[in-house]
């Protein structure tokens, strides 16, 4: 199952998911009770970190553990191997089995809810194609991807928002420019000019509250993987629904964004066929407040 047969269903699974999203669930948790959920399933050697996909938060543990993911009311928890979801549990009293189709529509409506005020976002022109960019500051070809883009400037018509990462995550110092360049007070200007120039050393993050890092861009990649998705960098999505590896030619990298029958991707419509809600609230009505917890 990829992400286009996902927009060939929209017709059949609207009116169900419509539906689904409007029935009664519990008021909605925060960071606080969820981590006391956590602390009563794990002990207290986790830690909950929110996501940068709306009512879907983290668990990490140690620094060999791979990290998991909670969804709002504490009824979900997928579990991975840092790579993709490999388990899906629930704790509440009677958990019952999770269909293919079910865990196939969570996933995509985590990718359609992604908090896109938190990514670094370039514009081009009157940015009329939104565009979600996988790239990695040092990868050959994503300097030479970013050099096209600069060069093209107002000849493209496309609203970035970019994912930043590396392609050394066992390197410390890599991670570190991660954070450093999601953190910096323009991170706009840092991605892209620290890219053209192919720089590999960031300065420390003058923005001390600011909690992005190398864990968020790897939670792309878990999502994105577990759709059955190859990742590679650069790795774009654009609003005409196609995953794909964005080329350096500025003319054939504008036929990629102009590919496609349908511009709705990203549209605000999908979220009511795949609101937050089919993981937030997954079967919410069969637990108690804070999941299987008094």
């Amino acid at each position: 199952m990829n992400l286009k047969s996902y927009l060939t269903t929209i017709a059949k699974l609207g009116l169900s998911l419509i539906v689904l999203s409007m029935t009664a669930v519990p008021a909605q948790a925060d960071i606080t009770s969820v981590s006391a959920t956590v602390k009563k399933l794990y002990g207290n050697k986790n830690v909950v970190k929110e996501t940068i996909f709306k009512d879907l938060y983290r668990i990490e543990g140690g620094p060999n553990e791979a990290i998991y993911f909670i969804n709002d009311s504490a009824t979900l928890i997928l579990e991975t191997n840092n790579l993709k979801v490999t388990n899906w549990s629930q704790p509440v009293q009677k958990p019952s089995a999770i269909s293919d189709q079910e865990k196939s529509k969570i996933l995509s409506a985590i990718l359609h809810n992604i908090r896109f005020d938190k990514l670094i976002q370039i514009t081009q022109g009157k940015g009329a194609n939104k565009v979600l960019l996988l790239s990695a500051y040092d990868c050959p070809f994503c300097i030479k991807f970013e050099q096209m883009l600069a060069s093209a400037g107002d000849k493209l018509d496309v609203s970035f928002f970019i994912v930043p990462d590396t392609l050394e995550s066992d390197n410390p110092q890599r991670k570190q420019n991660v954070q450093n360049i999601w953190c910096a007070a323009d991170n706009a200007k840092t991605w892209r000019e620290g890219v053209v120039k192919a720089s590999l050393q960031y300065p420390v993050a003058s923005k001390s509250d600011c909690t992005l890092s190398f864990a968020d861009a790897r939670d792309f990649q878990i999502i994105l993987r577990s759709l059955g998705l190859r990742v590679g960098f650069p790795f774009m999505i654009a609003d005409n629904g196609l995953p794909l590896t964005p080329t350096s030619d500025l003319n054939a990298f504008k036929a990629q964004l102009s590919s496609g029958t349908h511009k709705q991707f990203w549209v605000p419509e999908m979220l009511s066929v795949f609101p937050s809600s089919l993981y937030s609230q997954f079967r919410a009505e069969n637990a108690s407040p804070r999941g299987w917890y008094k």
